[in-house]
């Protein structure tokens, strides 16, 4: 799991990626690699994959070199595309589609509020993006934070600096316990909000399977519903994240929800919103009929 660290005065730092590139991370480990081989789609056994980290430890350009028109895409390790090429990832897709390149801000194996965290810091460092896209990880995904001092001179972390360094738990509630969902919908409100407050439209999606419906998160979720898309096998190279084909279905269903940059986000309406799942599977439905993305 990436080491993801907030410091004063910088945006947050993986410290086990700066300036790091590799060719096996995670789950996508050069052993796994070869106990999976046989069962690999075949995109897979000769797939170029190579992860290229910048100067904060994400699969990103420089920041400072995003001007102009450009998105953030933010999210867990689906953002930050375990197992697939970077130009294979959602947001790289959806760049082509909406003309304009994506910041890869995913902060591997961290839940919503480490991920809405990092969010919330870009403007105060780097350019303002044209549109913030959201990939909201998994509900059980708490946050532990623990603050130390830094360990890893090289990486440009002082002894003598003191680092909140942030955790994934997993949490497991009870029916009926809301503490969680409130953390939760808090931070996704607030995050919102922020980007809202300086005129940025924002889109935010999940996975059905990892977001169920939060009656507390004040603005539209679009879910993607895998059930009904055939990923067997068109999983990535690990086999434990989505490949480049589901990836390119989820940026042809996003994209439909950020054509109109001057809209922001919205609250959730009778048609479609986190309030009420049956007609949130039907627009999904119809969004889907009407997809660009082939698989091939």
């Amino acid at each position: 799991m990436a080491t993801l660290t907030l410091h004063a005065g910088k945006f947050p730092i993986h410290l086990d990626k700066v300036n790091q590139t590799s060719q096996f991370i995670s789950t996508d480990s050069e052993q796994a690699f070869q106990e999976n081989y046989n069962k690999l789609h075949s995109y897979y056994k000769t797939a170029d994959i190579t992860y290229v980290n910048n100067e904060h430890g994400f699969r990103a350009q420089p920041f400072d070199s995003y001007k102009g028109k450009f998105g953030l895409a933010i999210g867990c390790s689906h953002t930050y595309g375990v197992g697939v090429r970077a130009e294979d990832t959602w947001h790289a897709e959806l760049g082509r589609l909406l003309n304009m390149p994506f910041v890869n801000l995913g902060c591997e194996s961290h839940g919503p509020q480490a991920v809405c965290r990092v969010a919330r810091e870009w403007c105060n460092y780097y350019a303002k993006p044209s549109i913030v896209v959201i990939q909201l990880p998994e509900l059980s995904r708490g946050i532990t934070a623990t603050l130390q001092k830094g360990y890893t001179t090289h990486q440009g972390v002082s002894m003598n600096e003191w680092h909140t360094k942030l955790e994934s738990t997993m949490v497991t509630s009870n029916e009926g316990d809301l503490t969680q969902e409130f953390v939760t919908a808090e931070a996704i409100n607030t995050t919102v909000e922020h980007f809202v407050a300086q005129q940025i439209p924002v889109r935010l999606w999940s996975y059905t399977d990892d977001h169920a419906v939060n009656r507390h998160v004040k603005y539209n979720i679009q879910g993607i519903d895998l059930t009904q898309i055939d990923i067997d096998n068109f999983l990535a190279r690990d086999l434990a994240h989505q490949g480049h084909v589901t990836q390119f279905r989820v940026a042809g269903e996003v994209a439909e929800h950020c054509k109109n940059l001057s809209v922001y986000a919205e609250y959730p309406s009778d048609d479609v919103g986190t309030l009420n799942e049956e007609n949130q599977k039907e627009f999904h439905n119809m969004l889907r009929a009407n997809n660009r993305i082939i698989y091939n």
